[in-house]
């Protein structure tokens, strides 16, 4: 789970998702988990982030909303 939580910091470093996706691949726990657990978890992150940017504009927490929504979305195309 705590590559999972690490995406959004790699996109904001400047991976795009399918690199980021293929940086968390190179670890055995993450390329032997189950995709639909993966993807239950970044759809569960982004939703966890867009509730907390409604209560928080602040930029920061704004950017990591769009950063994990950019995460699902990703996701959900492959």
């Amino acid at each position: 789970m705590e590559l999972g939580l690490l995406v959004p910091w790699l996109l904001k470093a400047g991976h795009s998702p399918a690199g980021a996706a293929d940086w968390v691949a190179g670890f055995p726990s993450w390329a032997a988990a189950d995709p639909a657990d993966i993807d239950l978890l970044s759809a569960v992150f982004a939703e966890r982030w867009r509730r907390h940017a409604e209560r928080d504009p602040a930029d920061w927490v704004v950017l990591h909303a769009d950063l994990t929504r950019q995460w699902t979305e990703f996701r959900r195309r492959v």
